[in-house]
């Protein structure tokens, strides 16, 4: 149990930089679209987002690791894998089908952020994380450490 209240706390801290991120990018992407984006800013544009998508891939891996650990803690399974951990955790009541759906959509833009060669990808899947975090940021509250309690 006190594994997972530190897993969470690891998490609620990686979502707060993702916070950060996700709101200094939609600012910059903003200014970009105003015209009034001077050179520094278009490559404080470029540090942001890529820091964003390195925050997102933080953030879903311990968001997986998180629930393999509870799914081994409250339930006494054992998956290696983040695509087993989501649907395992659809099978206990965990999730949601739209959940499970989301988290397994998620599998293959991570998989992208480690293979980013052009900017027309990078920026694709920072798109694609600003819709992802709203969604992350939910889930972690869903699963709070209250909610662990062993019945």
């Amino acid at each position: 149990m006190e594994e997972l209240i530190l897993r969470y706390q690891q998490l609620v801290k990686a979502y707060s930089r993702l916070d950060y991120m996700t709101k200094k990018f939609v600012q910059l992407s903003q200014k970009e679209k105003s015209d009034y984006l001077l050179k520094d800013d278009e490559n404080e544009l470029i540090v942001h987002r890529d820091a964003l998508i390195k925050r997102f891939e933080f953030c879903y891996d311990l968001t997986w690791k998180f629930y393999k650990l509870v799914l081994k803690e409250k339930y006494s399974i054992n998956v290696t894998s983040p695509r087993k951990v989501f649907q395992e955790a659809y099978q206990q009541g965990i999730f949601t089908t739209e959940e499970t759906e989301k988290f397994i959509e998620m599998i293959d833009a991570r998989n992208e952020t480690t293979h980013i060669y052009d900017e027309a990808v990078a920026e694709s899947i920072s798109q694609k994380i600003l819709i992802y975090y709203t969604f992350l940021a939910q889930m972690i509250k869903k699963w709070s450490p209250e909610k662990l309690s062993y019945e």
